[in-house]
Order: structure tokens, then C-alpha cells, then sequence
């Protein structure tokens, strides 16, 4: 009876300690999650005082432009280390709408930097990167490190938008029917030109296009 007593205590002990992994790592997500989201929202309502300041003020006095633009690229890198951890305790449906979110976030801060390039005396180069992770793709695995490489040469010089393809958004699709895109990986350049790469590019060769 003893022996028996004590199968079933360590048997009892076994599965609350399960029990307690599963739900510690499904708080703990869950915690990452909502702490990426409190990002996107700081994100968000800074946007959206600069365009509410656009109201009063002139574009080409907006301060914090290039630190929104960092804040976002931190955000970006987030969303994508929850997307490769590929957590069965995030579902799907939040993930998908924080990264539409977030793609409508990179709209507008790239919206405000046309402007900026069009009525002031500002001068960058706009990288869009259309992507698709719906599908294997290693070709925009590889391009999206070449970019890496670019912005850490360029920095504040170079602004880059990664976009998923595979999200229904009515801007994405606007730039893949105005640009005639139709594969991945693929780019669209502006600066004093404007662009097209239909296939990967390397960073190297990229460069040779850039304004500096």
C-alpha cells in the first residue's frame, strides 16, 4: 500500500507540475504579446500626434520623425522574434491583426516622409520590401538580411518598409498593381528616381542606386 501510495503521490505531483509548465508558458506569451502590443500602441498614438500636429505645423519642423522611425523598426523586430516563436499560446487571429496593424503603421510613417521629401528640402532613400510568409521563400529571407546590411551602413539616410504580401490591405495590393508586382522578393526604391526590383537584389549592387 505504500509503495502504492507513494506511485500515485509522485504520479499527482507529475502532472501538477505539467499543468503549471502549460500554464506558466501560456502566461508568459501571453505577457510578451501584450507587452509587443503596448509597443504598437506607443507607436500609434506618436504617428498619430504627427499628423495631428500637420494640421498646425509645417512638415518639414517635425522633430521626431527619425525617433518614431526607430521605435518602429524596434516594434518590427519584436513582431517578427513572436512570429518565429511560433507559440501555440498567441492564436493566429491576434498575431495576424498586431502585424496588419503594424503594416499600417509603417504606411503612414512612410506617407509623412514623402511629404517631407516632396515640400521640404529633405533628402532619403525609401526602401519598400514586398515579402510573403505564407509560402517558403528563402530568397526574401536573404533579401531581407541584405537590407539589414544597408540600414546599418545608412542608418538615419535609409528608410525601409517591409510589407507581407499575403495580408489583404488595400495599400499593399495599390503598390503591387501600380508597380506591376507580381513575385517576391521584391523592391521599390525611391529617392530622385523611383525603382523597381522584381527578384532579389543584392546590397552591394543595391547601393549603386542610392542617393547620398
Amino acid at each position: 500500500m505504500e509503495v502504492r501510495k507513494l506511485f500515485l503521490y509522485a504520479l499527482f505531483l507529475s502532472v501538477l507540475t505539467f499543468f503549471i509548465g502549460v500554464y506558466l508558458g501560456y502566461m508568459l506569451n501571453r505577457y510578451a504579446f501584450q507587452t509587443v502590443y503596448r509597443d504598437y500602441e506607443g507607436v500609434r498614438l506618436s504617428i498619430e500626434s504627427l499628423q495631428y500636429l500637420l494640421l498646425e505645423e509645417n512638415v518639414c519642423d517635425l522633430e521626431k520623425f527619425n525617433l518614431i522611425m526607430g521605435y518602429l523598426e524596434s516594434l518590427g523586430k519584436k513582431i517578427e522574434i513572436l512570429q518565429n516563436s511560433n507559440s501555440p499560446f498567441i492564436s493566429r487571429e491576434d498575431f495576424m491583426l498586431l502585424k496588419a496593424q503594424y503594416f499600417n503603421l509603417e504606411y503612414l510613417h512612410y506617407l509623412l516622409a514623402i511629404k517631407q521629401m516632396r515640400n521640404c528640402n529633405f533628402s532619403y532613400n525609401i526602401i519598400l520590401f514586398f515579402y510573403d510568409d505564407s509560402i517558403p521563400c528563402d530568397l526574401c529571407k536573404r533579401q531581407g538580411y541584405q537590407l539589414s546590411l544597408l540600414k546599418a551602413e545608412y542608418e538615419d539616410r535609409l528608410l525601409i518598409y517591409s510589407f507581407d504580401v499575403s495580408y489583404p490591405n488595400t495599400f499593399i495590393s495599390y503598390f503591387l498593381q501600380k508597380y506591376s508586382i507580381g513575385g517576391v522578393p521584391s523592391l521599390i526604391l525611391i529617392s530622385n528616381s523611383t525603382y523597381i526590383f522584381r527578384d532579389f537584389i543584392g546590397y552591394k549592387e543595391l547601393e549603386n542606386y542610392l542617393t547620398l
